[in-house]
């Protein structure tokens, strides 16, 4: 299942795309009081994100930190803080690189 701005997408049919780490999907979408279908085609990419191709765009996705990492843990302590408090340390945390310190 595909979720994105008020729209949900159920992805059906997998077909595995000779000679590449990527499989097409079909689609059946829907949003509010509309329903259409359309495909997609999902890679990973070289950095281990994912990369999505829909009929003329492409978007690149990061992949999330694995449970129990320190990534993982900073962006949980993010989460907890008030929103000026999260900016403050995103920024600190993009400055700094993966190694910074949150409190």
């Amino acid at each position: 299942m595909l979720f994105r701005s008020k729209s949900r997408c159920v992805m059906a049919s997998p077909v595995n795309v000779r000679d590449m780490d990527a499989i097409l999907y079909d689609m059946q979408c829907s949003a509010e009081d509309t329903e259409w279908t359309d495909r997609a085609m999902l890679m990973r990419a070289a950095d281990g994100g994912l990369i999505m191709v829909w009929n003329g765009f492409a978007f690149k996705y990061e992949s999330c930190p694995l449970p129990g990492s320190p990534e993982a843990e900073k962006a949980a302590e993010i989460a907890e803080d008030s929103p000026q408090e999260a900016k403050e340390k995103a920024a600190e945390v993009a400055e700094e690189g993966p190694e910074a310190e949150v409190d």
